[in-house]
């Protein structure tokens, strides 16, 4: 029986790669199937991380994340990864990205008929079928990517040489496999872009971390945070933290290796690779980026992480400039993640208090945060769990609820004691949580007959809608104010949440005039 020779240089490859222990394999397609079957299944979680991924970009992201894990348990060798023929146009990129970190990873690329060999346009030009070797080795190293040259797979006797020399070599290197060269049909060719070694032809400036001294704005709840996590997670061995943001990590860096900067394109592959290894990943996103990879957060973060947002609601791009229009809506774009947990804290001991008794929720749990001050210390020692998805009262009243998320909620409580003094009672209630939100505290507020909302949001898609959508599928019907921010916010220099209404000064005139009072204090 004649083997196609599609089949036969997988298989070549395969045995090949076996033969030689070649240690942990990242390979999706039916190649990589042939091999791990070679192997007895040696390495299950990264054969699922392969399997499942939808690119070879974000196969060998969330390899490389699995293999970071497995590391600090000791596992040795380089971490490879075999393509099969159908490079997309991400995959440049991140082997550009991890070129210059401290991991050895052999790339075998299995070339069979379209023939990676082109000159390289001016910056992020294309490869396409024409050109010479000495160019694809100009183009990878470019990248910082070593290349081992190319060879003919249809010689499987020189397989075992060839491997055994690349796996001895350290840093990213790529090898390349020239399979049978047969001609591409007309259908074929059409096709054949999709192939290609590429980059965008416009190159995001977001696509690596700036390495800024600068870090995120003083004394605001998010640093706080972020410090005493810091602390805690020393004490965590199993503990990693993904840095996402433009500024520096400031304490989180006093986690060595365990702090790690990357681009948001690839953090989330990465992070599920580490989770499947034993990690615990944490992942610091600024709220500004989030539609870069919304479209990935829409897909599911099926594993257990801890997403940290910062520059969330008014927080400006910079000092004298508008806050920018996704953080007016991250509240929106998080509650649409599935099976999340999404949480607002009202200070650091709150934030604690809800990272410890949601640590063992099987999927994601996001904490938002915005430019609001840090209020009060967090207590010492370790945290006393909040359960999850249930919220607090802060103070008892029956004339009106207010409900506040975030940095709202001590608005609220001050906008309350100003009430106090026109005879209007007013209870107070902390969300804490938006996603999932606390049927019982919103049926406790209710006994107010009247609900105000407050958040540091837009009008669509946060804490107040979320309330509303509660409140009619438990078809409770009460007159309610949702206050939030004015559409044009974005337009707002240096906005704070007294030009937004959401004071406590702001919140008490709106209550009033809510309850029919006039809007004198």
């Amino acid at each position: 029986m004649t083997v196609a020779p599609l089949a036969r240089t997988l298989h070549d490859l395969a045995r090949t790669l076996h033969a030689v222990s070649a240690g942990p394999v990242a390979w999706a397609g039916p190649g990589g199937q042939a091999y791990y079957r070679l192997t007895g299944h040696a390495y299950p979680e990264l054969e699922d991380l392969s399997d499942g991924s939808g690119s070879d970009a974000e196969m060998l992201a969330s390899a490389l994340g699995w293999v970071y894990a497995r590391r600090m348990e000791g596992l040795e060798g380089p971490l490879v990864v075999v393509v099969e023929d159908e490079l997309g146009p991400g995959f440049a990129e991140a082997l550009a990205a991890i070129s210059a970190r401290q991991e050895s990873v052999l790339v075998v690329l299995i070339d069979l008929g379209r023939r990676y060999l082109s000159a390289v346009r001016t910056g992020w030009g294309i490869l396409s079928r024409e050109s010479s070797q000495a160019s694809l080795q100009g183009f990878l190293e470019s990248l910082g990517i070593f290349f081992l040259g190319s060879h003919d797979a249809r010689k499987p006797e020189r397989f075992e040489e060839l491997l055994q020399e690349a796996l001895s070599q350290e840093g990213v290197r790529l090898l390349h496999l020239l399979g049978q060269p047969a001609e591409l049909s007309v259908e074929e060719g059409a096709r054949s872009d999709q192939y290609h070694l590429s980059r965008p032809p416009d190159r995001p400036a977001w696509t690596t971390p700036v390495q800024s001294r600068r870090a995120l704005p003083p004394d605001t709840l998010a640093q706080a945070v972020l410090a005493r996590l810091a602390s805690d997670l020393e004490q965590e061995p199993q503990a990693v933290v993904y840095w996402t943001v433009a500024e520096a990590p400031g304490p989180l860096a006093m986690l060595g290796r365990r702090c790690l900067r990357r681009s948001p394109g690839e953090v989330l592959a990465e992070a599920r690779g580490a989770a499947r290894g034993g990690l615990s990943p944490y992942l610091v996103l600024s709220a500004r980026r989030l539609p870069e990879i919304f479209s990935q957060l829409l897909e599911g973060v099926d594993f257990p992480a801890t997403l940290l947002v910062v520059d969330g609601g008014l927080q400006p791009m910079a000092p004298g400039l508008p806050p920018h229009p996704a953080s007016l809506r991250d509240l929106a774009m998080l509650r649409m993640i599935p099976n999340v947990m999404l949480a607002a804290p009202a200070d650091e001991e709150e934030a604690r208090r809800i990272l410890a008794g949601s640590r063992d929720y099987p999927g994601p749990v996001a904490l938002r945060f915005t430019a609001a001050p840090a209020v009060g210390l967090g207590a010492p020692g370790a945290a006393r769990p909040a359960p999850p998805g249930q919220g607090r009262q802060l103070r008892s009243g029956p004339s009106v609820a207010l409900l506040g998320a975030g940095s709202t909620v001590f608005p609220c409580v001050l906008a309350a004691e100003t009430l106090a003094a026109w005879g209007v009672q007013a209870s107070v209630f902390d969300l804490r949580w938006i996603e999932p939100l606390d049927t019982a505290l919103l049926e406790k507020a209710l006994t107010c007959q009247k609900l105000v909302t407050v958040e540091e949001h837009l009008s669509k898609g946060g804490a107040g809608t979320a309330v509303l959508e509660t409140l009619q599928r438990l078809a409770h019907a009460v007159p309610s104010l949702a206050l939030t921010l004015a559409d044009d916010a974005a337009d707002l220099p240096a906005a704070g949440l007294e030009s937004g209404g959401l004071s406590a000064e702001g919140i008490a005139v709106a209550v009033r005039k809510f309850l029919g009072m006039g809007e004198g204090i």
